[in-house]
């Protein structure tokens, strides 16, 4: 019964882990506090939409090896596969986001704690706390404080 139960770890803790995200501007000017927030909400979850969409490809593709795997290493593998590259591509287009001087402070808070998280999980993707979420805790409340939308339950 590990099977099944490999699968849906992989997928309900991927899904826990990624936050999510959509576009950026293509204009140069800076955002106003709606438009940021706006922005980066559709940008977090783009991000959470592509990590739990990859996250159940993935462990469909590799569901007779995840089947031989203590459920830890095969939600580790699927982070370290899936979750990892598309926080990276979030992270730097909420980097590329402009805003106002004190809305751009909060983004900036943001993506430091997603970086700081993510470098955590890189170290090393089947950790307990790079599997449990709770990596992702500072950023939320940032996000939560900042009004940044989705992004307030990143991954």
């Amino acid at each position: 019964m590990t099977k099944p139960f490999s699968i849906l770890a992989v997928a309900a803790v991927s899904l826990g882990l990624l936050f999510a995200g959509c576009g950026s501007s293509d204009d140069d000017s800076q955002l106003t506090k709606a438009e940021l927030t706006k922005q980066a909400d559709a940008i977090c979850w783009k991000t959470h939409n592509e990590n739990f969409n990859g996250i159940l490809a993935y462990s469909k593709e590799h569901k007779q090896e995840f089947a031989s795997l203590e459920p830890q290493a095969a939600i580790g593998k699927a982070i370290a596969a899936v979750t990892v590259p598309a926080l990276q591509k979030g992270t730097a287009e909420l980097k590329d986001l402009a805003a106002e001087a004190e809305e751009q402070e909060k983004v900036e808070k943001f993506v430091a704690a997603l970086d700081k998280a993510l470098k955590s999980i890189e170290n090393d993707p089947t950790s307990k706390a790079a599997t449990s979420g709770f990596l992702y805790n500072e950023a939320n409340n940032v996000a939560a404080k900042s009004d940044l939308g989705r992004c307030e339950s990143m991954p």
